[in-house]
Formats: structure tokens, sequence, C-alpha cells
């Protein structure tokens, strides 16, 4: 098996052949997916690191991968030896990747990428940005070719169709609610190609992708018809049928490029240029006039109608259960485990929950000192054991027919030193504080952000991750474009929308607390000032009433803290008994 240097290698000599002076690798497939199947991990084949974010630029000169304060650690001890360079985005004086190539490459340099794995917005950018210089980035579809031997192929498996008793509303209505959505840009095809949005628009669901269940597809919305470029092998006869009965014709996957050269001049196409790729997007404006409109699907979307929230408040007390169970376990066992031991058998516990389809994403369970990894990974064989003492972090989700759940707890093993009591306190008083937040119509999540981390700024610490980010309903864990963290990209809250509340506190080489509750987005009350909204917890888990510094809490925050526990008793109590419920009891006992 070659090295890692060896594959960098073999890639800058492909490099040289095509005349190319960089190459950029993003961690991602043809759709924009979060978590990609096995065989679009090519980032992680040429650099070891296995983290979900991440971006290789590859230079005649040097290697270099950007990722984000979730994954330092991680990245650092992974990049360990293989002469690639972290770039920790966010850090003062580490420039992006648009500014490193265009001040580190000479006049008329050519940057390589698979335009199939970037989307058009990201490419726009880039060659924006090296006009001065008359840089060029080209698109290579074969530039990898031959570097990754036995490389996975495409994922296969069967899509199937969403119940109107989990999804809360047709494909058909979806598909006139986006066809008047037409009419006001006067198009004739909507494009769509982020496959959560296919998924949501026709009720399809498949498994395809680790941990979103979702089918690789293609989609072209006209005004009489649909085409779905998706392969013949994933669906069956009730499936095709019922897609049929709608209007949708079939084309295969790879033919998506091929179908979009039929729009030419006098069409109008809309699209999202953040979430097409830029091959798509560039066959498409050779001769249609194309419009870029954001977050139209993504908005739509975001809303939760009321079968659907009905369905999330009985995922979250199956899913409560099921974690709440792991606690009390992991408490009475934990010594006997190591991390991974552990991870597994909260991975059993979900996993035999009735409805559950999967994980929602790898589960992260840390104690200790690898607690402070934001996105940490415990590898049996490396993972550290558990003692009766100190935090164990576990941060987790699954995947139900009734919805998407993740949720973050720090778990008391034993007795606690007075900073990581007062760590605890400070990120559950910002959590409290976003938890029974009160705001007027129209605020924004850059706006909520600071009432999570108010608390830790007053101490001098922070976190390096969002506050919040969405969830989908059995689509992605994390569902742009709801998000509470600070962005000039930040939008409009409205009544709805779930999105996490997970502020932390993380400790090189000591210990990381976090928490983590979803958030249903609700109307609150019509006042002279206007309309008001607040959050619903739908997370239904004890916190650890022996981690807080209780002197710390105002009475509003101990009467926020006792309410949500009384919730929790009364949601979860008829699952448990005898020892199990009393220790239930106690957990959730009023400070």
């Amino acid at each position: 098996m070659q090295t890692i240097p060896q594959r960098l290698s073999a890639l800058r000599a492909a490099l040289r052949e095509r005349g190319a002076d960089a190459c950029i690798v993003p961690t991602s497939d043809y759709h924009g997916s979060e978590y990609v199947s096995p065989h679009f991990r090519l980032r992680e084949y040429l650099t070891g690191f296995d983290g979900s974010a991440g971006t290789l630029v590859v230079t005649q000169a040097g290697a270099y991968l950007w990722t984000d304060g979730r994954y330092f650690l991680q990245a650092e001890a992974q990049l360990k030896g293989s002469g690639i360079e972290l770039m920790r985005i966010g850090v003062r004086g580490v420039p992006t990747i648009k500014d490193f190539l265009h001040d580190t490459l000479p006049d008329a340099a050519v940057v390589a990428l698979d335009g199939r794995t970037m989307d058009a917005a990201a490419v726009k950018e880039l060659r924006q940005a090296f006009t001065d210089k008359d840089m060029e980035i080209r698109h290579d579809p074969t530039l990898f070719d031959g570097l990754w031997p036995d490389r996975p192929a495409l994922p296969a498996e069967k899509a199937w169709l969403l119940d109107e008793r989990y999804a809360g509303e047709s494909a058909k209505d979806k598909l006139l609610w986006l066809r008047r959505e037409m009419e006001k840009h006067a198009a004739d095809v909507w494009v769509l190609s982020g496959c959560e949005d296919i998924a949501w628009l026709l009720n399809l669901r498949g498994g395809d992708l680790p941990h979103t269940p979702v089918p690789l597809c293609f989609c072209f919305v006209e005004k009489e018809r649909v085409c779905l470029c998706m392969d013949a092998s994933k669906r069956d006869e009730a499936t095709s049928a019922a897609l049929e009965a709608l209007g949708v014709e079939f084309r295969p996957y790879e033919g998506a490029y091929g179908f979009a050269c039929r729009y030419g001049q006098g069409v109008t196409a809309v699209l999202s240029e953040s979430k097409v790729n830029f091959a798509l997007w560039e066959v498409l404006t050779q001769n249609a006039l194309v419009l870029d409109v954001k977050d139209a699907i993504g908005l739509r979307k975001s809303i939760r109608n009321a079968v659907q929230i009905e369905n999330l408040h009985q995922a979250h007390v199956k899913d409560g259960a099921a974690l709440t169970r792991f606690i009390y376990e992991v408490k009475k066992n934990g010594a006997a485990w190591r991390e991974a031991e552990a991870a597994d058998r909260l991975d059993a516990l979900r996993l035999q929950t009735e409805g559950c389809l999967g994980l929602s994403f790898d589960t992260i369970c840390g104690y200790g000192k690898n607690a402070a990894i934001v996105h940490y990974r415990a590898a049996k064989g490396a993972d550290a054991k558990i003692e009766n003492r100190g935090l164990l972090l576990v941060d987790s989700g699954g995947q139900y027919y009734e919805g998407t759940t993740d949720v973050t707890r720090t778990i008391v093993m034993g007795p606690l030193t007075p900073e990581e009591k007062r760590h605890y306190t400070l990120t559950l008083k910002g959590m409290l504080s976003l938890m029974t937040a009160r705001f007027p119509a129209g605020t924004r999540g850059a706006q909520l952000d600071v009432l999570a981390r108010a608390p830790m700024w007053r101490e001098g610490l922070d976190y390096r991750h969002g506050t919040g980010h969405g969830v989908g309903y059995l689509l992605g864990v994390h569902e742009d474009p709801v998000r509470i963290r600070n962005s000039s990209e930040s939008f409009v809250f409205a009544p709805g929308m779930v999105v996490s509340d997970e502020p932390g506190v993380y400790c090189e080489n000591s210990h990381g607390v976090r928490l983590e509750n979803l958030l249903l987005c609700k109307a609150d009350a019509d006042t002279p000032y206007g309309r008001f909204l607040s959050f619903e917890t739908l997370t239904l888990v004890p916190l650890e009433r022996a981690a807080v510094e209780t002197d710390m809490l105002s009475r509003e925050e101990i009467d926020a803290l006792n309410a949500y526990h009384k919730r929790v008793y009364e949601a979860l109590s008829p699952y448990f008994e005898g020892e199990a419920l009393a220790w239930l009891q106690e957990a959730t006992w009023p400070i």
C-alpha cells in the first residue's frame, strides 16, 4: 500500500502531465453532500485525515489541508508524518484557499479540479479572484483516474417512498408549490442537484449516503414533467409507478449532464449556484439563461408541518429513552468499558429502538482529554479507558421514520475538579439562555448566537463552532440554511424550524464539555411591539445535577432546569422500572 507522500507524488506527476500547477480536492460528492459514500472519499485517501470536513490543496512545492476548529486536534494527529501542512480555518494569519493560491502561484497558473465535486458558486468566486493574474481554473473530470487503486464503486442502494403519515405533505403538493415558484421567475425548468432537496420534494428516501437516507440523483422539474436522473437499479416497481404517476420520467444517473444540454437558447433555468456542481452549471450556461435562486427550497423544507412536529415529539421520547438508558448503564458499568465499547453500546440501544433506521452520524464518545476534540472518533485498540472520575462526552443521534435526532450530553463519571464543574455550569447557562429565549419575529441566527456565548465571554472563554444548526426530517442531521452562528449569511427564524442548541468548552489535554438539545421554533405572542417567537425543547435527556455549581445559576435558570427535568421524567419514566427508574427520579430531582 502506498504511503501518503507516495500518493501525493503520483498526484503531482499527473498535474505536470496536464500542465497544471495545483489542484483542489474537496470533501464532497457530485451533490455537495456532507457525509459522502466511500467512492467519494478521495481527500481522505490522499491525506489520511478522515474528518467529515476538509479541503486539500496540492502544488508542486507542497500540500495543505484546510479544516475548521472542530477538527484541529484530530487533523494535527492524523497528518503527522504526511508532509501535509494543516491550515486552521479562522485562525489569525491563516489565509483562505483563494488567497493562498492567488499569492503563491505565478501569473497564468492553472488550478485543476473535478468540477463535479465543487459547487458553481465556489468555482466562480475563485475565477473572479484570479482574473488579475490571468490564472485558469480548469475542470478536469479525469485528473484523479488511476491514482486510487481499488476505489470503491458508486453506491447502489434501493430508493423508497416516505409515507405521508410521516412526511405530512404529498409530493404532488410540493411540486405544485415549486411550479408556482417557477412562475415567479418565468422559468422553464428548476434544476435540483442536492440529494436532500430532491428527496424532500418527491418524498423519496434511499441508502446511498452514510447517515443521510437519500439516493444519489439529479432532478429537472419542468412545467409539465419531471426528469429524475437515478439509476434504474435503485427503483422497484412500486416506487417507479408512484413516481410516474407524478409525471416523473427516468434517465440514467450519469446522463444528467447530457440531458442538461437540451436546455438551449430561450430557456430559463432556475438553480442554486451553491448547490449545483460546477460541471452541470457549465453545461446549462452554455445556451440557457440561468438564474441563481438561493435557499428557496431549503427554507420551505426547513418548516416542519403539523404532522412532522407530532412525529418529532414521538421520535425524541424514544431516542431520549435510549440515550438515558445508556447514561444509567455507563454510570454503573463505565469503568469496565473503553470509549469504543461505550459507543457501541449506545448505538445498539438506539438501533434496537422501534422505528430507528440508523444513526444520523458516527457516535462521538470521548473521555477526559479526548472530549476536548470536538469531533473525536474512538478507534478500537487506540481508545481511552473510562474511569470513575471526570467527564465523558457523548454526541449521538438517530434516523427515525418520525424524524432525525442529535443530542450531546457530558456525563459525570465520578469526582470532578472545580474547573470541570465551572465549565459545565457555564455551558449549561449558555444552553438555558438560548432554550428559554423569547425574541421578536425577524430575529436572525447571528443575534441568537450571542445568547449562548455570553456566559462564556464574561469568563474569557469561547468555542470554535456554531451554536446551532438546522436538522432535517429523516434527512441530513446538519441542514442549511437554518443555523445559529456569527455569520453575515444568517437568516430569519420562523415557526416550524428545528435547530440545535450546543455551546461547549474545550480544554486541550484536559477535558471538554458540550451540551446539546434540539429546539423547535414556535409562535409565542402578539404584543404592541409585534409578534414574538420562542423555542420548545424537543430533546428529552437528563442533564447532570452533580456537575452544576448552583451558586452560578440565577433563580430563572434554576427554574428552567427544574422545569425541563420535570418534562424529562414525565416523558421517560414509563420506559424505566426498578433501580433504573429510581435513578431517573434522582437524576431529574429539582435543585
